[in-house]
């Protein structure tokens, strides 16, 4: 099953790639919140948000 919401609270406390957070800091994000938008045929959308 795919995970449709993923929610990092700190990038620095979470275990995530190494690029992933690099690229994160780079742009001074601290948190990050996905969330997939979903329909009958597959992923309509993202919902993005970020806290710098």
């Amino acid at each position: 099953m795919v995970e449709r919401v993923k929610a990092i609270a700190d990038i620095e406390l979470k275990s995530i790639e190494p690029y992933h957070q690099d690229f994160l800091r780079n742009l001074q994000i601290c948190t990050n919140l996905v969330v997939l938008i979903l329909i009958l045929k597959g992923l309509w959308g993202l919902l993005v948000a970020y806290h710098c």
